[in-house]
């Protein structure tokens, strides 16, 4: 994934913050960023409770593109 769409994601940014157990993730955080802190999270916790959350905010990230 990093290899094709790293310098894409780095210039999108979250429209809304994401809320995960044990934190949140600010809006306008870019989606390289958004990504490594949902893994470091998930490693800790082993739990994908917050996978619903942290998808409808990239994909809300990605439908407010215009380039």
């Amino acid at each position: 994934m990093w290899t094709v769409n790293k310098t894409t994601f780095e210039h999108i940014y979250l429209q809304k913050e994401i809320r995960l157990e044990k934190q949140v993730i600010p809006a306008k955080t870019n989606l390289v960023k958004t990504i490594e802190i949902v893994l470091q999270e998930r490693q800790k916790s082993g739990s994908y409770s917050s996978s619903p959350a942290v998808l409808e905010g990239v994909m809300r990230a990605l439908d407010a593109q215009t380039k």
